[in-house]
């Protein structure tokens, strides 16, 4: 198989790197809140508003992975 490509870019399904117990809070979160009006939402301090780049840069994540995965 000389030549032959065997594995192709894909986007990360996953680009912030959440874990999966971290992934599972969020959409419980996501779940709970999803009914609130905007005036509910202003009613939250947000302390967690940073900028945090894992690697170098602000595109898109991509993966290595086989072909037809």
């Amino acid at each position: 198989m000389k030549g032959q490509k065997t594995l192709c870019s894909r986007r990360d399904s996953n680009p912030r790197g959440l874990s999966k117990k971290t992934q599972k809070k969020r959409y419980k979160f996501a779940v709970e809140h999803q009914n609130w009006t905007v005036k509910d939402w202003k009613k939250i301090l947000w302390s967690d508003e940073s900028k945090k780049n894992r690697i170098s840069s602000d595109g898109i994540a991509h993966v290595h992975r086989p072909i037809n995965s």
